[in-house]
């Protein structure tokens, strides 16, 4: 999928299916216990990370979300990860 592609597709979708999306994120998010990073958001929904990362961003500006540094992944890099206020 291209990078664009979750853009261009939220457009077509319009704000309810964003506002779907953002509260099936949140929900998620709000499941695990220990939080949880954009990567592994993305891989437990199926869906490409570009399309996760906006709308965790959006939930993160309304206040709704507590980001933490965490651990390092499976290549060594640090990740944030977030946690359901």
């Amino acid at each position: 999928m291209a990078s664009d592609q979750c853009s261009l597709e939220a457009f077509k979708e319009g704000k309810p299916t964003r506002a779907k999306k953002r509260e099936q994120v949140y929900n998620l998010i709000k499941s695990a216990p220990y939080g949880i990073s954009d990567y592994e958001a993305a891989k437990l929904l199926g869906w490409p990370i570009n399309c996760v990362i906006p709308r965790r961003q959006e939930l993160e500006a309304a206040g709704r979300l507590r980001r933490v540094v965490g651990h390092r992944n499976e290549m060594g890099r640090h990740v944030n990860i977030f946690y359901a206020k």
